[in-house]
């Protein structure tokens, strides 16, 4: 999991998985490594995307979907993209320069675009591309489930907001259907906490046309 959103969410998780279960010990690597559960001391692995072609189990526990935001400031310079292809004229923050970070694929009802951006930032971390967001250095995807805890308190706004990305899975992965008690508890605990987060849903605060990693695993 992106340590971003680990940082955000897990706090309270863990807080609460261990008052209700204090005789389970867990730990906690948040590190970017890779992991081969087949090889390495970890019970669970939590990561974004489909399962890997390996050996290994895997168990969905939520889904989260991505919308796109700038900040105010941002948007009073440069103007609100009002269709996507629109966005190909805009500063777009993105984790990389490669190929597949250069083409955003959105989606609205059963209509699908694909379009080809650019900006002068690239950034391999969630965090920096939000706070380069909130300083008005572009349009940023954001996951919605972590722009919905930091935009009440920031300039942000989201822009193009009948549009989205593909939800992205969230998956449990284990070496093994017969996996300790423990962690068993620990990923159904991850179920019933991750909420899957359609974005534009209730809740969310007015768009613009209105107003307008890494890992997580858990040691034995």
């Amino acid at each position: 999991m992106p340590t971003s959103l680990a940082v955000i969410f897990m706090p309270d998780i863990i807080r609460d998985f261990n008052e209700l279960y204090p005789e389970i010990e867990c730990e906690l690597d948040l590190s970017i490594r890779p992991v081969d559960l087949l090889a390495d001391p970890f019970d669970l692995v939590v990561r974004f995307g489909h399962q890997p072609d390996s050996g290994v189990i895997s168990r969905q526990i939520a889904s989260v979907s991505l919308g796109l935001y700038a900040s105010a400031d941002y948007l009073a310079r440069h103007g609100t993209p009002v269709v996507p292809s629109e966005l190909s004229q805009h500063e777009c923050l993105r984790s990389s320069t490669s190929k597949a970070d250069s083409i955003w694929t959105l989606a609205s009802g059963g209509k699908v675009e694909k379009i080809p951006v650019s900006g002068r930032l690239s950034i391999n971390s969630v965090i920096m591309l939000q706070r380069m967001a909130l300083q008005g250095a572009g349009i940023v995807p954001m996951s919605c489930m972590y722009a919905g805890c930091v935009i009440q308190q920031t300039s942000l706004i989201r822009v193009l907001p009948e549009w989205e990305f593909s939800p992205i899975p969230l998956l449990a992965l284990f070496p093994s259907r017969l996996m300790p008690a423990k962690t068993r508890v620990f990923i159904e605990f991850l179920q019933a906490r991750l909420p899957v987060i359609k974005a534009g849903k209730e809740g969310w605060p007015k768009s613009v046309s209105q107003q307008k990693d890494g890992h997580l695993a858990q040691a034995a």
